[in-house]
């Protein structure tokens, strides 16, 4: 499996992390409209608003990159589909259906491991750093101490 490269690769990783952890409490505690409420959040504006377009430039980078990259896209996808499926089963089977043999029904609950150690203790960043990054002129947190240029 590829391994996250760039901050952004494990930002991603740690949000999820971190909100499945969060969903599976939730759901065990029938608290399921705030469940779904973290969930909608992290997929519009965590993966889709954010990493979807940080990963547009990653993926112009060299093999490993590409690889990296797609391997997180897909993977954050996979564990996202099974997160909402308790609350969306019809569209999530559908989207699973497209790229996953089988039902995503028969898929086992996500885990909070295997997606290493998330961001460094001392990261301060948020995703709002992009426009900030990008307009002064700098080279995005994002892709700092990557091969990406």
């Amino acid at each position: 499996a590829a391994q996250p490269i760039t901050l952004a690769d494990r930002w991603i990783l740690s949000r999820l992390t971190k909100l499945t952890g969060e969903v599976t409490r939730l759901i065990e505690e029938f608290q399921l409209g705030e469940a779904g409420r973290q969930i909608n959040e992290f997929f519009w504006s965590d993966y889709c608003d954010w990493y979807l377009e940080i990963a547009k430039v990653q993926m112009q980078g060299d093999e490993q990159s590409k690889r990296s990259t797609a391997h997180i896209l897909r993977s954050v996808l996979d564990q996202s589909m099974r997160l909402l499926h308790p609350f969306m089963p019809f569209v999530t089977e559908e989207v699973w259906s497209w790229w996953q043999p089988g039902s995503i029904h028969r898929a086992p609950w996500p885990s909070t491991s295997g997606f290493g150690s998330g961001l460094p203790k001392n990261t301060r960043r948020t995703p709002a750093a992009i426009s900030d990054s990008v307009q002064g002129g700098v080279r995005p947190w994002w892709l700092q101490g990557s091969s990406v240029t």
